[in-house]
């Protein structure tokens, strides 16, 4: 028989107290290090006002869930490479359609996405724009009718030229269509997610989002629209281009009977659209998905800017080729809390 001293018990219990208080350390640690990732991988791209020395730009503001000072270095639209335009007032003569070339990966934000119809099995290619490295925001009608995996993204990309051994390409993991979406395109919005995260460098970067707290857009007020999409409107003609193209247009308040009648009057406009164009100059096919975007000034600087989307292509009457329509954009800042919400359950 073995015999014990009656302090063993009273040891015992000791080091099983000191255990028991290492383990919850560590555990406390843990949750702290996971809440540190978990804000980390949702403040990538995503900018909220912070203080009074942030831009007035704010995107994921809800109960402050998102906060980043927007300041140098940028954390979202702010390129590595300057976009540039043909002539020094930084004005372009021309549409997408015959439009001009962009400076290669001077919009680093855009992505080229293409989807096979699980219908009929063609495939038809869309833009989208990077929000964090997981979560990527195009038009509803682009992904509507694809599933993955037959739907991939393709990063850092200037030319059109789909070459399917490049290490750019990312298989589409999971897809969040607007649940109001429409054959009218009201709600043409959805998030796509990325099996893997994308790396970001001077290549690939995230855009900024507007929200209902940034500035109000005022009528004739520049915007660039970029994109893959045709650049030769004639319906039974369209060419593509080879290299991505850029274009300014203005904005058309839906006040305006160029942007409230553009379908005639048995085709309204939901609150969540907006228009944008200038007489001849206009998206395309091919172009939906892709960012309207307005450049805005950083926070105490004179020469420095960011770049802020509002909008996503979404209808083209005629690519203006026969009228002087302006093109329909599903607005961002309507759909900020749609965006908050679906990026914080997107996998």
């Amino acid at each position: 028989m073995i015999s014990t001293s009656s302090q063993e018990p009273q040891q015992h219990h000791k080091k099983l107290t000191r255990a028991m208080t290492i383990l919850l350390i560590i555990a406390l640690l843990l949750v702290i290090a996971l809440a540190t990732s978990i804000t980390l991988l949702f403040t990538i791209g995503l900018q909220v006002t912070q203080s009074s020395k942030s831009s007035s730009t704010t995107f994921f503001a809800p109960n402050n869930l998102f906060v980043s000072s927007l300041s140098e270095p940028c954390t979202c639209g702010c390129p590595s490479i300057e976009p540039t335009f043909d002539d020094e007032k930084k004005v372009i003569a021309a549409r997408i359609v015959n439009g001009q070339t962009a400076r290669a990966h001077s919009w680093p934000w855009q992505l080229f996405l293409v989807v096979q119809d699980s219908t009929t099995d063609l495939w038809h290619t869309c833009g989208a724009t990077m929000l964090t490295q997981r979560h990527f925001l195009t038009a509803a009608h682009c992904v509507h009718g694809g599933l993955p995996p037959n739907m991939f993204l393709l990063s850092g990309r200037h030319v059109r030229m789909i070459d399917t051994s490049a290490a750019d390409i990312h298989i589409v993991k999971n897809v969040y269509i607007h649940e109001g979406y429409n054959i009218f395109a009201h709600n043409d919005l959805a998030i796509v997610t990325s099996e893997e995260p994308l790396r970001f460098d001077s290549y690939v970067s995230p855009i900024c989002l507007s929200s209902p707290n940034s500035p109000l857009l005022q009528a004739d007020e520049e915007l660039v629209v970029i994109g893959w999409g045709a650049v030769y409107g004639e319906p039974k003609n369209l060419s593509f281009p080879d290299y991505l193209q850029q274009v300014k247009v203005a904005y058309v308040p839906t006040s305006n009977p160029n942007c409230s009648r553009i379908f005639g009057s048995s085709f309204a406009l939901h609150p969540g659209q907006m228009c944008a164009g200038i007489p001849g100059h206009n998206a395309c096919r091919g172009d939906s998905g892709g960012p309207l975007m307005r450049r805005k000034r950083l926070v105490n600087t004179e020469t420095n800017y960011y770049w802020e989307q509002i909008g996503v292509a979404s209808l083209s009457k005629d690519c203006g080729w026969n009228s002087t329509w302006p093109d329909i954009y599903t607005s961002v800042s309507y759909y900020h809390d749609w965006i908050v919400a679906t990026v914080k359950r997107a996998i």
